[in-house]
C-alpha cells in the first residue's frame, strides 16, 4: 500500500522492559474520557545493550524506528512497525553522543550531534544498507540549538540561543552549506512540523504548554495558541510531553502527569496524558485549538522514573 493511502497509528516506546523497550500501537480517544486504560500489550521488543535514554530513537523511512547505538562499528536496528520486524544496517560515521534527529522526506536521516553533522539515504532496493556521509561543520554549538523544522522545500532551518542573542540558520541540501537566516528564533521547543493548512511551522512551547505558530513567508510571524495544551487537573502533575503530528491541522500531544499518592517519590503513579486536536485560524486570523479530545493510559511500573520524565517517544507511523 502506498504509504500516502495507508492508515497510520500512534506508537510510543518504553524503556520497560530488561533487555531493551518495548513498542506499543495505542488507540487515540474518540471521546473525551477521565478514565485510564492500561497500554496495549507490546507490539514487539527490541534487545540493546545500552540502556537508560530514548533519545537515541527517531522514526525515519516510512515505517522504521531508527535505533543509534552509542559504540562505533555497531549496527544499527531499523524496527518495520509495519512488518513488525528488524533489519540491522550500518551506523553513522563518528560515536553518538546527544543526537538531534531530522528526518527529511522518507529516504532521508539527518543527524547532528556534538562533534559532528551526518546525512543517511536509505534505498528501498537495498533496505540493509544505510549510506552515511559526514558534512560541514554547522556554525553554532549543539547546546544552544533551541529548535528545529524542515521546510517545504526539504532546507533544515536550526534556531539557537546564546546569552539572549537569538539566530536561526538555514541548510540547503542543495548545495551542503549552512547560511544565517536571521536573528530571531523558531518560538517552541524542540522539532516543528510544517503544516500546509496553516502555512507555517508549528510546535509546543515546553515551559508553558502553549501551541505556537511561525510562519516566515516574508519575515517571522508569530501566534499563540488561544489556550493552554498541558493538564489542567489539579491532581495531576506535568512531568513531559511531545507533540505529534498526524494529517492537516490535526495533531496529538503525548503528555506524562503524574498523580500524588502518598509519602515519597515511590507513592506517585504515572500515566500517559493523550490529547487530538485541531489548529484552525478564525475569521480574525487568530490561531484556535478545535475538538480537543483526552484519554488517559497507565505507564507500566517498570518504566524508570529517569525515562519517564525524558520527552514521550510518540510517532505518527
Amino acid at each position: 500500500m502506498r504509504d500516502g493511502f495507508r492508515r497510520r497509528h500512534l506508537y510510543v516506546v518504553l524503556e520497560d522492559w530488561h533487555s531493551g523497550y518495548s513498542i506499543r500501537k495505542v488507540n487515540l480517544p474518540s471521546r473525551s474520557s477521565e478514565s485510564t486504560a492500561r497500554l496495549p500489550q507490546a507490539l514487539l521488543h527490541v534487545a540493546v545493550p545500552t540502556l537508560g535514554s530514548l533519545k537515541y530513537m527517531t522514526p525515519a523511512f516510512g515505517t522504521k524506528i531508527v535505533v543509534l547505538q552509542l559504540g562505533l562499528d555497531v549496527n544499527t536496528p531499523l524496527v518495520d512497525v509495519l512488518e513488525r520486524s528488524v533489519t540491522y544496517a550500518s551506523g553513522p560515521c563518528t560515536r553518538t553522543c546527544c543526537p538531534i534527529f531530522i528526518p527529511v522526506s522518507d529516504n532521508k536521516l539527518f543527524v547532528m550531534d556534538v562533534h559532528s553533522f551526518e546525512s543517511c539515504c536509505w534505498s528501498r532496493t537495498r533496505p540493509s544498507d544505510l549510506s552515511w556521509n559526514l558534512l560541514p561543520d554547522v556554525p553554532f554549538s549543539r547546546r544552544h540549538v533551541s529548535s528545529y523544522a524542515v521546510q517545504p522545500d526539504e532546507a533544515i532551518l536550526v534556531s539557537t540561543k546564546v546569552d539572549g542573542t537569538a539566530k536561526t540558520f538555514i541548510f540547503n541540501l542543495q548545495d551542503n552549506a549552512w547560511k544565517l537566516h536571521g536573528n530571531w528564533t523558531l518560538p517552541f521547543n524542540g522539532l516543528g512540523h510544517y503544516d500546509p493548512s496553516l502555512e507555517a511551522f508549528v510546535g509546543l512551547s515546553k515551559h508553558d504548554g502553549y501551541i505556537y505558530i511561525c510562519s516566515i513567508k516574508s519575515s517571522p510571524r508569530i501566534k499563540c495558541c488561544n489556550e493552554q495544551v498541558y493538564t489542567k487537573n489539579l491532581a495531576e502533575k506535568h512531568e513531559s510531553a511531545t507533540l505529534v503530528y498526524m494529517r492537516r491541522g490535526k495533531f496529538c500531544l503525548v503528555e506524562c502527569v503524574s498523580i500524588y499518592a502518598g509519602a515519597g517519590e515511590g507513592q506517585r503513579h504515572y500515566k500517559y496524558r493523550l490529547m487530538t486536536f485541531y489548529l484552525r485560524y478564525d475569521i480574525d486570523g487568530d490561531l484556535k485549538l478545535k475538538h480537543g479530545r483526552v484519554c488517559y493510559y497507565n505507564l507500566p511500573h517498570e518504566s524508570t522514573v529517569t525515562h519517564i520524565r525524558q520527552a514521550p517517544q510518540a510517532f505518527w507511523l
